[in-house]
């Protein structure tokens, strides 16, 4: 019963500092708009809800520390294990919806003409071929240190 309580305090310990660090990256300034985090590049927004960025901090937030903590435990611990395999394949996937978001916005920039040439020079500007690249190779380093995680987890079981 001990180490199911240590468990449950870990894991809201991580979900509180997450919002703290949402709250301090992305403030509220305005209460009536806070559903929305308004990014503003040259002349264009891109407006993201709050949801989004606190899911994806969450998930980053939690494959981290439990990657830390698996490693310094020797993945010893069955239950901090399968919390972090669960937050690595998270992030794979989030990662993927990176990738498609970049290359969604790079064939908008393809596209565009007409009454939308500043929003394709300005995406036109990005090197998107480095950022698509760069995303894939990440996504790769993850999904090789999933196995790993994976090898090292069963193999202690």
């Amino acid at each position: 019963m001990k180490k199911v309580l240590i468990e449950i305090a870990w894991f809201i310990g991580v979900y509180l500092f997450m919002v703290i660090v949402k709250n301090v990256f992305f403030p509220i300034d305005n209460p009536v708009h806070y559903g929305t985090i308004d990014i503003n590049i040259k002349d264009t927004y891109f407006i993201i809800r709050n949801l989004e960025v606190f899911i994806s901090l969450l998930i980053i937030g939690y494959y981290c520390i439990y990657q830390i903590r698996s490693f310094i435990l020797n993945y010893r611990n069955k239950t901090s294990n399968i919390i972090l395999i669960i937050f690595q394949i998270l992030s794979v996937v989030l990662i993927s919806f990176l990738i498609s978001f970049a290359f969604s916005l790079k064939n908008t920039a393809a596209l565009s003409s007409g009454a939308t040439v500043r929003i394709n020079d300005i995406v036109s500007d990005i090197n998107w071929k480095s950022i698509f690249h760069s995303l894939i190779i990440f996504q790769a380093i993850f999904s090789l240190i999933l196995f790993y995680n994976s090898y090292r987890i069963f193999k202690k079981n």
